[in-house]
């Protein structure tokens, strides 16, 4: 099938994951492997726009490193259910204090006993 035919979502199941795990897979051993090969040219070369290369392919792959711990870790992270607000909401009746400034003298002022 064309491009134009493919349907829009990837097939879901085994086999379909596995496809995306061998993308990636491949995607991280070629951002590996250009990195130092391309040191190393810059090196022997003396060419900068080859360490310019270098230094991009390297941004490169710390962003897709990244990108696959932020994968993975919210794949590990399980749909965390819909959980009640952890401090009890004050009714609508009670105001909070309104919050002092440093320069409020809120000292107590001394009864007069008579």
């Amino acid at each position: 099938p064309t491009a134009q035919q493919r349907p829009l979502a990837p097939p879901q199941g085994p086999s379909a994951r596995e496809g995306v795990l061998a993308r990636r897979r491949m995607a991280l051993l070629g951002l590996g492997v250009a990195v130092p090969v391309t040191l190393i040219l810059a090196i022997i070369t003396g060419s900068i726009p080859v360490l310019i290369a270098n230094i991009l392919i390297s941004v490169a792959l710390a962003g897709y490193v990244a990108m696959l711990l932020s994968i993975k870790q919210s794949q590990q992270r399980p749909a965390a259910p819909q959980r009640r607000p952890a401090t009890p909401q004050r009714p609508a009746t009670q105001q909070r204090r309104p919050a002092r400034d440093e320069d409020d003298d809120m000292r107590p002022v001394p009864r007069e006993r008579g």
